[in-house]
């Protein structure tokens, strides 16, 4: 699993790590998306404690680009899906704006998750 920046900020992510079993988090790694707050050192040092060798990109053990188009399907056609959908109506809390994401990622069919992984694995 690869927890895009664009998609989580850092509290997300830690209350996302939270929840899952460790053999889990062996899994998942962290793409951050180059914006300045991902540049801030405490920001940073929370990155590597919680996924150690398992950062691609800025600040990372494996170098890539932010916003790479060659893998980055998530970025190109997923996230603007989603974009979309959260903001076809301004939310006007933060709470309201977490509402709009869940709903939007949960309206994701399974169908468009399957062609969204095959087309990164195409590009691999």
């Amino acid at each position: 699993m690869i927890i895009e920046s664009a998609v989580m900020d850092t509290m997300c992510i830690k209350h996302l790590l939270k929840g899952l079993p460790l053999s889990n988090l062996r899994n998942v790694w962290f793409q951050p998306d180059g914006v300045p707050p991902h540049k801030v050192s405490s920001v940073q040092q929370y990155i590597r404690d919680a996924f150690q060798q398992q950062v691609i990109g800025y600040g990372g053990c494996v170098v890539w680009p932010p916003g790479s188009p060659d893998l980055n399907s998530l970025d190109i056609f997923l996230w603007g899906c989603i974009k979309r959908r959260v903001y076809a109506t301004p939310p006007q809390t933060l709470q309201e704006l977490r509402n709009h994401i869940t709903d939007a990622r949960a309206s994701v069919s399974p169908a468009i998750s399957y062609n969204v992984q095959r087309e990164v694995q195409s590009r691999v």
